[in-house]
C-alpha cells in the first residue's frame, strides 16, 4: 500500500537525518593529516623558547620586578593530584593525575606544553590595547607553604606605581579543585588603576600520537554564558595560524578543554572580560599541534594602601559526567549534548550512570556495554515482540489488501475506508511494526555523544580493540584503516532486514529489496569512523534482534514472507 511505502520512507529518512548530523560532525569538521609512525598515546614537548605573540598593538605597560633571586618550586600532593608550582611568575608547572595513566603507565600530565610563559595562573599586567603579554618574568618569594597551601609574594612596579602582589593557592584533599586568591596591594600614597590578565594556560595534555588523532583531540576554548546551563559556547582551534576572539558576555566559567580533560575556571565576577587566541605551532606543524590560550581580564582602581582580593576557582582534571555536577558550578555544561535543538544531557547522564553500575558488576566497560545491551533488549522484549507480531499480521493481510486494491482501484476514497475497516476487523495497527525501528535511536544518539569523550573508556582495550572511544583499527592497507566492527555491524544489519516480516504489494517488496541493501551500506558509511564502543553496542543490538526474530519465526512458523505468500 501507498501508506506503508510512505511509512517506510519516513522511517528511512528519519534515520538518514540523524546520521546526516553525525556525518557532518565527523566528516566536515577539519581533521588532521595522519603521519606515519608513533605510538598510541604520547606527550607533546614543551616549547623551548618564548615566542612573540603576534598582536597588532604592543602593551605600553611598564613592569619592573623590585627583587630578583633563585627559582624555587613547591609540590602539593593531595592524593588525586601532584601539583608543582614555580616561584617564577608563581604559576603551575606540573599537574599529574594519580588515577589516570598513559599507555606506558606514567601518570597523565595536564601541563604537558605551554607557549612561552603562559602556564596556568600566569598573571600579566596589561592595558586596553593588549591583554596578552607573555614576556614578563617576575620572581616571587614563598611566604608560606603547607601540605595543601602555598603563598607567593612579590613587589613590583606597574607604570612606576609600587604594588605588593600575592598569589595564594589552596587545594583540598582528594580533589581536582585549585583555589587561587590573587591579591594586589597599592603601596603608594595615591589611587592607581590596574589592569591584569589571568591565564588558564596555553595548552593541555596529554596528547595522542599524530596517527591516532581525530578532531576530538584538538584543544578548544569553551565558556558558559550566565543563565545558559544547557549549552556552552566553543571557540575551536581548528583554524591554522593566529586567530583572536573576545568574549564579552557574562560568563560563569571559562575553560580550555581536550577530549577527556579540561581546565575550567570560575571568575570573581561574571562580567569579567575574557579572551582566547588560537596560535599555530612555531614549527608550522599541523594545527592540532598549535596552542590555544584563554584568559580573564579585569580592571581595578586600588586606593592607597588598599588590598584587593580576586578569588578564582579552577577545576583541573578529567571530564567525568558523574563527577562534575558535584562542584555546583555548572561545570557539566562543558559537554555539547544537543541533538538538533533537543537537550539530551539527561539521557546521556542516565546512560553513563547505568554503564558505571554495570562496570561495578563486570569490572570492564566493554562487558558493561554488552550487559547493558542485553538488559535493554530483555526490558523491551514484550514491546518489540508485540511489534513483530503486528508486522507478521500485516504480512498475512497482504493478499486481502491486494484484492481490495484491485476492487477499488478507481475509487481511492473507498479503498482507504475499506482498508481501515479491515485493519479494525483484524485488530491490526499498521504503525505497530515501526516502534522497534525507532525505539533504539534515542539510545544510539546518547551513546554517540557519550562515547566521544567518556574518560572512563579512555585507553580501555577489548579483544582486538585498543580504545573503546576510537575506531577499532585492525590493520592498515595502503594507508586505509580496516575497521572490523563496522563490517560486522553491516553484516548483522543486512541479516536483520532480511528476517524482518515484509508487508505490502509486489512493487513494495521490490522496493524493500533495494532498502535491504541500501540501509546496511548507509550504516557502514556513517559508522565506519565512530567509536568502537558505539559500534559494539549497535552490532550486539543487531545480533540480539536476529536471535529474537529467529525465535519468533520458529514459533509462528514464518520462515520468510515468500513462504507465507505460497501458502495463500
Amino acid at each position: 500500500m501507498q501508506k506503508n511505502s510512505r511509512l517506510i520512507l519516513a522511517v528511512a529518512l528519519s534515520a538518514a537525518l540523524m546520521f546526516a548530523v553525525f556525518f557532518i560532525q565527523e566528516r566536515f569538521t577539519p581533521k588532521t593529516k595522519p603521519v606515519a609512525g608513533g605510538t598510541n598515546t604520547t606527550a607533546a614537548p614543551a616549547a623551548s623558547a618564548a615566542p612573540v605573540i603576534p598582536l597588532a598593538n604592543a602593551s605600553s605597560v611598564k613592569i619592573e620586578p623590585v627583587a630578583r633571586g633563585v627559582e624555587e618550586t613547591v609540590t602539593i600532593d593531595n592524593g588525586r593530584v601532584k601539583a608543582q608550582f614555580s616561584s617564577v611568575n608563581a604559576v603551575l608547572t606540573s599537574y599529574m593525575l594519580s588515577d589516570y595513566h598513559m599507555l606506558d603507565g606514567a601518570n597523565v600530565e595536564m601541563i604537558a606544553r605551554h607557549w612561552g610563559n603562559l602556564n596556568p595562573f600566569y598573571v600579566s599586567f596589561t592595558d586596553a590595547s593588549n591583554s596578552i603579554n607573555n614576556n614578563e618574568r617576575i620572581l616571587f618569594t614563598i611566604e608560606e607553604r603547607s601540605s595543601n597551601k602555598v603563598v607567593f609574594s612579590a613587589d613590583v612596579k606597574v607604570n612606576n606605581v609600587p604594588f605588593r602582589m600575592r598569589k595564594i593557592f589552596t587545594m583540598k584533599p582528594n580533589d581536582y579543585l585549585v583555589d587561587l586568591d590573587v591579591q594586589f596591594q597599592n603601596m603608594s600614597g595615591k589611587p592607581a588603576d590596574l589592569t591584569y590578565s589571568l591565564f588558564l594556560g596555553s595548552g593541555l595534555g596529554p596528547y595522542r600520537a599524530q596517527k591516532e588523532r581525530t578532531q576530538d583531540d584538538i584543544i578548544k576554548v569553551n565558556y558558559l554564558r550566565t543563565g545558559k546551563k544547557d549549552k556552552s559556547d566553543v571557540f575551536s582551534g581548528h583554524e591554522k595560524g593566529f586567530k583572536y576572539k573576545a568574549i564579552t558576555e557574562q560568563k560563569e566559567w571559562l575553560a580550555i578543554e581536550g577530549r577527556y580533560f579540561a581546565i575550567i575556571t570560575s571568575p570573581p565576577k561574571y562580567e569579567y572580560f575574557a579572551e582566547s587566541v588560537n596560535m599555530g605551532n612555531p614549527t608550522n606543524a599541523i594545527d592540532i599541534d598549535g596552542y590555544q590560550t584563554a584568559n580573564y581580564r579585569a580592571s581595578l582602581t586600588v586606593a592607597p594602601n588598599q588590598l584587593v582580593s580576586e578569588k578564582y576557582a579552577s577545576f583541573i582534571g578529567p571530564k567525568k559526567r558523574t563527577m562534575l555536577p558535584e562542584y555546583n558550578r555548572n561545570y557539566e555544561s562543558i559537554f555539547k549534548e544537543q541533538f538538533i535543538f533537543i537537550n539530551i544531557r539527561p539521557l546521556t547522564y542516565a546512560m553513563n550512570w547505568m554503564l558505571d553500575f554495570f562496570f561495578k558488576l563486570t569490572k570492564h566497560y566493554a562487558w558493561a556495554i554488552i550487559l547493558f545491551t542485553i538488559v535493554y533488549k530483555l526490558v523491551t522484549f514484550p514491546l518489540s515482540q508485540s511489534s513483530y507480531k503486528s508486522m507478521k499480521k500485516m504480512s498475512e493481510l497482504t493478499p486481502k489488501l491486494e484484492e481490495l486494491k484491485k476492487q477499488y482501484r478507481n475509487d481511492p476514497q473507498r479503498l482507504n475506508t475499506e482498508t481501515m475497516n479491515m485493519y479494525k476487523k483484524e485488530k491490526v495497527n499498521p504503525l505497530g511494526g515501526c516502534l522497534p525501528m525507532l525505539l533504539p535511536f534515542p539510545i544510539l544518539i546518547a551513546f554517540f555523544y557519550m562515547m566521544q569523550n567518556m574518560v572512563e573508556l579512555r585507553n580501555v582495550s577489548f579483544m582486538w580493540i585498543k580504545d573503546l572511544t576510537s575506531p577499532d583499527r585492525l590493520m592498515t592497507i595502503n594507508g586505509f584503516d580496516v575497521n572490523l566492527l563496522p563490517i560486522l555491524m553491516t553484516a548483522t544489519t543486512y541479516v536483520t532486514t532480511m528476517l524482518t516480516p515484509k508487508t505490502g504489494s509486489k512493487e513494495q517488496a521490490d522496493q524493500m529489496k533495494i532498502f535491504n541493501v541500501a540501509l546496511p551500506a548507509v550504516f557502514l558509511f556513517f559508522f565506519y569512523g565512530m567509536a568502537s564502543g558505539l559500534v559494539l553496542y549497535w552490532t550486539l543490538m543487531n545480533l540480539l534482534g536476529i536471535i529474537q526474530q529467529v525465535i519468533v519465526n520458529q514459533v509462528t512458523h514464518v520462515t520468510a514472507p515468500a513462504a507465507t505468500a505460497k501458502k495463500r
